[in-house]
């Protein structure tokens, strides 16, 4: 009996953490693809820059 609950804690456990990962790392693309699309202006060329200016300073 307890194999089993420990079975069934272990799959739920699982499941929930992946979920979790789902809907943190979600966001996150839709954001970067967002920023991509929105009036021609690349977010990574953006962020390229700005570490650019902080190498020169």
């Amino acid at each position: 009996m307890s194999k089993f609950v420990f079975l069934v804690f272990n799959v739920f456990f699982f499941c929930s953490n992946l979920l979790i990962i789902i809907f943190i790392y979600t966001p996150i693309h839709q954001s970067v693809d967002l920023g991509i699309q929105s009036d021609g202006h690349n977010f990574l060329q953006a962020k390229s820059e700005a570490r650019d200016v902080f190498d020169s300073s």
